[in-house]
């Protein structure tokens, strides 16, 4: 019996040490910083939603917004190691690429600008050839306002076979007052900003889109540094995945995208934050490419219209430079698309 009883005694003493050993220490979570191009709003709902869902933490990411603002450069921020990654204008890549030559896209959110030129119903104001004779309030580069919208303006105009002598400018400004007191007839404006503030005062809009005159353009676009993709690319990789996830479920789940989104901005205005999102998912998810896709060809475009109008006099040798395809590939399992 004593000689039954002993491997049953030391089996129980082995599986009480056992539980009592303390389980190994989780692995720490790798820390990621992404600076917004402004300040929290719907317009950056899938990074939002990759956090909220889970999806960084399910890649050991530990990720930390920043928000933007008038006096934040997403692009220094990048240069001067202050973020690991940024939402930054498209134009911006190719703009300071003498200055901030390390900088580079890895996917693009906004793969249809959200630049649009806007004019009051009743104007009858329908194409650009209809700008002729009109006042339009547009930025200037002087200004660093909206320059996105003024390339695209400058673009569109050439391509109608319109001179600056046959409309009138004025400075754009983001409350709208020339356009809303009639001195200026047609406006620069977003499709996932001012034109919703406008259609909340109830005035009814034509919208002129450049991408509809064989004009495309990138906005916003999700870059880093050559440096953080050599030093880390795992982790980079691990941040694309994730974040184009979140993505994907914004397109899929808008109103979860509309609650992770109140999570983070000042103000709580619902309504707004909705509007947002429904405006930019026709920016975001063309039904063409995956979501976050570049296309070299839409790239090259852009880069002659920069240096065509002197925004970028910086010669760009090789476009693989500013912007590379191989974190989406690794992502969407595809050697081409």
């Amino acid at each position: 019996m004593r000689n039954r009883i002993a491997p049953v005694v030391l089996f129980s003493l082995a599986l009480l040490l056992s539980t009592c050993t303390p389980p190994p220490p989780e692995k720490a979570k790798d820390p990621v910083t992404l600076q917004l191009k402004w300040l929290h709003q719907a317009q950056f709902a899938g990074f939002y939603m990759a956090r909220e869902k889970g999806y960084y933490a399910e890649e050991n990411l530990d990720v930390t917004f920043l928000e933007g603002g008038q006096d934040v450069n997403p692009c220094e921020r990048l240069c001067n190691s202050k973020a690991d990654f940024a939402i930054v204008s498209a134009e911006s890549v190719f703009s300071k690429h003498k200055e901030d030559r390390n900088v580079k896209a890895v996917a693009v959110i906004y793969q249809r600008s959200p630049v649009v030129f806007a004019a009051k119903a009743e104007s009858h104001i329908v194409r650009p050839q209809d700008f002729a004779g009109k006042t339009i309030a547009v930025s200037n580069v002087e200004g660093g306002g909206f320059v996105e919208a003024l390339i695209q303006f400058n673009t569109l105009m050439k391509k109608m076979g319109l001179k600056p002598s046959d409309y009138r400018t004025v400075p754009f400004d983001p409350l709208y007052q020339d356009f809303l007191s009639g001195k200026a007839d047609i406006t620069t404006t977003s499709l996932v900003s001012g034109a919703i503030m406008l259609r909340n005062k109830g005035i009814q809009l034509n919208f002129i889109w450049p991408g509809d005159y064989g004009i495309p353009f990138y906005s916003d676009t999700l870059a880093t540094t050559d440096k953080y993709l050599q030093e880390k690319p795992d982790i980079a990789l691990r941040f694309v995945r994730a974040s184009m996830r979140g993505w994907q479920d914004v397109v899929e789940h808008a109103d979860e995208a509309v609650d992770a989104t109140l999570k983070y901005v000042e103000a709580k205005d619902r309504t707004f934050q909705h509007d947002m999102v429904e405006a930019q998912m026709p920016l975001v998810h063309t039904g063409k490419q995956p979501i976050g896709w570049m296309e070299p060809q839409i790239w090259q475009s852009m880069y002659q219209i920069l240096v065509e109008q002197g925004i970028s006099q910086n010669p760009v040798q090789n476009l693989e430079s500013v912007y590379t395809l191989d974190l989406l590939k690794a992502v969407y399992k595809a050697e081409d698309k």
